[in-house]
């Protein structure tokens, strides 16, 4: 299980903290933001994740007009806290 704390900024930009919590979490888990008003193009995205123990696994993400989504490749460790930003250019 893992815990998401609420989202700061906008459609555009953001922060958000994720707290890996307790075992049994499924590989690939993914994060959906759904955006106030739809980009009339998928926007591009940069996403950054800082914090945990596992510098080497780095986020996948996709957009669409309505949604970003983020993939944490592989597993992650419980008891892990992640700190998500992004920025959202379209």
């Amino acid at each position: 299980m893992a815990e998401v704390t609420t989202l700061t900024g906008n459609d555009t930009r953001g922060r958000f903290t994720v707290i890996s919590a307790g075992t049994g979490q499924a590989d690939n888990p993914t994060i959906t933001l759904t955006f106030n008003a739809p980009f009339t193009v998928a926007p591009f995205a940069l996403v950054n994740r800082n914090g945990g123990d596992q510098p080497a696994v780095l986020p996948r993400w996709t957009t669409t007009t309505t949604t970003l989504v983020i993939t944490f490749p592989g597993a992650p460790i419980a008891e892990e806290t992640f700190t998500f930003e992004f920025i959202l250019l379209g």
